[in-house]
């Protein structure tokens, strides 16, 4: 269905105009199918205006009457184009796989996450291909049940947008997936709320691959391309993926990068079971190409067995990757070197700088996990392993157990200004002073085995930072790791109070401070640093 227009101008509202720019369903039994396999929207418009300002591919309505379109654009000042389904008491079943929407908005609504779904069921089929297009998902999840193809395909020369979508395997006995969920040929995809967890994934071993060409053929959740052009992820949670391989050899991980850049914001790669080879990020670049990431919890990546790079791998032997690391935490990261990151290069000079990764920590329950934590290689000499990139990420001098004792203090500007009303203190939302974590931190009950409720790292991501009165004993903790930047990067200014200190222990109450100065300011030389009790 190509360039198919529908407008209503000029005409009375009084008269019910049946528009559809493309096609419409309406069901009035139960038990209803349709199927729409392989079907494409390209530039379908309906208007109610001389001009359209908004669309809307998919417009599912339950009402119990059957609402004109120009009634049902009216109520809820959305305007529909491309597909429409209707119906009246019971949903109808829907088969859409292979869809394809060119340069359209898709709105998928559903009754639930737990009542609504759409099944993937076809092993072969693509369920749908987006082009410079934008697709969001309310009240439903897509379930997989063994497709060997991705879920989504995206391609084009433009953005497409993905958001709201849940993704759940079900953890099926014998649900087996093995194609990627997002797999971006060409272009660039943003991929906005999205939620994968439950899926069982089993490598395609009718594909067979040389040793030369396997590097470009490692497997992830999300895959970028040759022709890819940049993913960018916000708000993004992944959660137990269990992998089952014949081969060895090959690799599967959350994202694998073949080109362009990645931007990851506000995530979680949290508690995935892989059950070989398996990381957040693997990147094995065809060209230049960039990693940008912000706040983002990995935990439990990777399996420890023959592998290097338990939470990020990158692969820096033909081309070079920008890196970017800012307020990350790594938590029960495992793998033979390089537990959290491990990066090969081509040469030493490639060697990232100490602001590459920028207030991110590592929790380490010893200190040889600390210095596996961050390792790398030059050429192909796999047998000869670097560790003094260790201290790029930060791991306390305390052994902690769980990253919610890490707590964050960040710039804010008029661009993005503070918001006291949100809780404050994790990657995703720093605060930006310490008396906004403590006021916070005094309101969150602290839980049994001290995972909430507590501070025991306060991170600084300030090159500056002013502050008064520091008192630490609302940490509820019997020692505090205060970490800024660099030694020559962050400042923490005492400022006038009352107490003429800045910093005050709690009774019996260890202080470790690293990474930062502790200066005084002209308009208080008399205030003290610390004083302990």
């Amino acid at each position: 269905m190509k360039e198919c227009k529908t407008t209503k101008s000029g005409i009375s509202t009084s008269l019910k105009v049946l528009e559809s720019g493309g096609a419409i369903v309406h069901s009035e039994k139960s038990q209803t199918r349709c199927n729409f396999h392989s079907s494409i929207f390209l530039d379908c418009v309906t208007s109610t205006q001389n001009s359209p300002s908004s669309y809307s591919n998919l417009a599912p309505s339950n009402s119990g009457t059957f609402l004109p379109l120009w009634l049902r654009e009216k109520e809820i000042q959305i305007e529909g184009t491309g597909l429409i389904i209707t119906y009246g008491r019971s949903n109808p079943t829907i088969k859409a796989d292979g869809i394809q929407f060119v340069e359209q908005e898709l709105i998928i609504k559903g009754n639930g996450a737990n009542k609504s779904s759409i099944i993937q069921k076809n092993t072969s089929q693509i369920l749908l291909i987006v082009e410079n297009s934008q697709l969001s998902s309310f009240g439903l999840t897509v379930e997989l049940w063994g497709a060997s193809a991705s879920l989504i395909q995206s391609q084009g020369n433009g953005m497409s947008i993905i958001n709201g979508l849940r993704v759940n395997g079900r953890n099926f006995e014998g649900a087996f997936v093995q194609g990627s969920i997002f797999e971006i040929i060409s272009g660039e995809l943003s991929l906005i709320d999205i939620q994968i967890k439950d899926v069982n994934i089993i490598e395609n071993n009718q594909e067979k691959i040389s040793v030369n060409k396997r590097r470009m053929k490692m497997k992830g959740l999300i895959e970028m391309k040759e022709n890819g052009q940049l993913l960018y992820v916000e708000k993004f949670l992944i959660t137990n993926i269990n992998v089952e391989y014949i081969n060895k050899k090959q690799r599967m991980s959350s994202i694998i990068m073949n080109a362009g850049h990645l931007k990851l914001r506000d995530s979680t790669f949290l508690g995935e079971a892989y059950t070989s080879v398996g990381s957040a990020i693997r990147a094995y670049p065809t060209g230049p190409s960039t990693i940008d990431v912000e706040g983002v919890v990995f935990k439990e990546q990777g399996d420890g067995q023959g592998t290097n790079g338990g939470a990020v791998y990158v692969d820096m032997r033909v081309f070079d990757v920008q890196i970017s690391f800012k307020r990350c935490i790594f938590i029960g990261n495992k793998a033979d070197y390089g537990s959290n990151v491990f990066i090969a290069y081509s040469s030493s000079s490639q060697r990232l700088r100490r602001d590459s990764f920028i207030g991110c920590s590592a929790i380490v329950e010893n200190s040889y996990e600390s210095d596996i934590s961050f390792c790398y290689s030059v050429q192909d000499n796999d047998d000869e392993i670097f560790i003094d990139e260790r201290n790029l990420i930060h791991s306390s001098w305390n052994r902690q157990k769980n990253e919610g004792v890490i707590r964050f203090i960040s710039n804010y500007d008029s661009n993005h200004p503070f918001d006291s009303s949100i809780k404050c203190g994790s990657p995703q939302i720093p605060c930006d002073k310490f008396t906004s974590l403590f006021q916070y931190l005094e309101q969150e009950p602290e839980s049994m085995d001290g995972s909430s409720g507590r501070v025991e790292t306060i991170i600084i991501t300030n090159e500056k930072l002013s502050s008064s009165f520091i008192d630490l004993s609302l940490t509820r903790s019997s020692i505090v790791n205060i970490v800024g930047l660099w030694y020559d990067r962050t400042v923490l200014n005492a400022q006038t109070n009352s107490k003429n200190v800045m910093i005050q222990s709690g009774l019996n109450q260890n202080i470790v401070i690293e990474r930062l100065q502790l200066s005084q300011s002209p308009e208080s030389p008399l205030i003290g640093f610390i004083r302990t009790q």
